[in-house]
């Protein structure tokens, strides 16, 4: 079995794929190339092999259970707020229409992945 490695590989693919397109629909200046990459580095998911170990789970305590899932929501949490500082960091070098361009895209990714409740 995989264990979801072709499904990560896959999502990692379409990850690429849409930050290409985003990129492109931007239209950056050369000054601003250098911004692109640090939010391209800060907002890329973790890596693959970053997964949980079912079976490992399945072997501990439940109080170590909970510590774990406390670390792991601690480690989701600072890659969340590196994100956010990477994203906020490349936003303020936007031209106004590249903002609009960039609020649309990214919306349309939130919505797909995260769609909030009606």
């Amino acid at each position: 079995a995989d264990h979801g490695w072709g499904q990560g590989k896959r999502m990692a693919h379409r990850f690429e794929k849409r930050l290409s397109e985003l990129k492109g629909r931007l239209v950056l200046r050369p000054d601003q190339e250098p911004a692109w990459s640090n939010f391209v580095q800060g907002i890329r998911p973790a890596h693959p092999d970053q997964h949980v170990d079912h079976a490992k789970l399945q072997s501990l305590t439940t109080p170590e259970r909970l510590e774990m899932h406390q670390r792991m929501m601690t480690a989701m949490q600072q890659r969340m707020q590196a994100r956010a500082t990477a994203t906020q960091n490349f936003y303020a070098t936007l031209s106004d229409e590249q903002k609009k361009t960039f609020d649309k895209e990214t919306g349309r990714w939130m919505a797909q992945h995260h769609p909030m409740n009606k």
